[in-house]
């Protein structure tokens, strides 16, 4: 083997090595670079975690909760029928719906009458609010759970109507008030609905009307 040729291989194996040592020394520093990451990575996970969980919360309570909220719709009507010179026939029609979106377990529900105690007006005006003038003893009581009591899906909706026989008493007033309870959790928690309506008696004020 001549000079030249030896040469020629002490210069390849020396590039050789210095390729080798060239990548051995990226290694470390790649390897840092990469455990950098990995540790940034896993620092942003744990951060997001409460975070997402912190935006699904309040959105929650922002957006869905309140639509999942017992929502219903009690209404009551009250008209008269002339049956003789002694009495009337009363009916009181009774709608209960649920509008919201969670279903209503009703448990309660019944109907109760008391006469207005109506004061002579001493104002030129006043504010009158039935509930408050009425007797303390109901004069008739209904129990509607056999008509109303029961579940409720969304947008279901239930009516009753009732009848009652009631003597004339012209310039007279009752009201009629319908009370009903819903379970609204599995802890016992309850909420109450009630619609009351008012008229005279027979539907009769006992007065002429004024003349125009």
């Amino acid at each position: 083997m001549d000079t030249q040729s030896r040469t020629w291989k002490r210069e390849s194996l020396m590039r050789t090595f210095r390729r080798v040592s060239d990548r051995r020394s990226v290694k470390p520093s790649a390897s840092l670079a990469d455990t950098w990451l990995s540790r940034t990575k896993i620092f942003l996970e744990i951060v997001a975690i409460p975070v997402v969980a912190y935006w699904a919360f309040t959105r929650f309570n922002a957006q869905e909760a309140p639509a999942l909220e017992h929502r219903a719709k009690i209404q009551g009507e009250l008209s008269w029928q002339r049956r003789s010179d002694k009495e009337c026939i009363a009916e009181y029609r009774i709608k209960f719906e649920n509008i919201g979106m969670s279903s209503i377990e009703l448990t309660k529900a019944k109907l109760r009458a008391w006469p207005l105690d109506v004061s002579v007006l001493s104002a030129p005006i006043a504010y009158v609010d039935p509930l408050k003038m009425r007797d303390k003893k109901p004069i008739v009581e209904a129990d509607l759970e056999e008509y109303l009591v029961h579940r409720y899906p969304p947008s279901v909706t239930d009516e009753v109507g009732l009848m009652f026989l009631v003597k004339r008493a012209p310039g007279d007033m009752l009201v009629f008030l319908v009370e009903g309870e819903s379970q609204i959790d599995r802890r016992g928690n309850r909420q109450s609905w009630f619609d009351h309506r008012w008229d005279y008696v027979c539907g009769e004020s006992g007065t002429a009307s004024p003349s125009k």
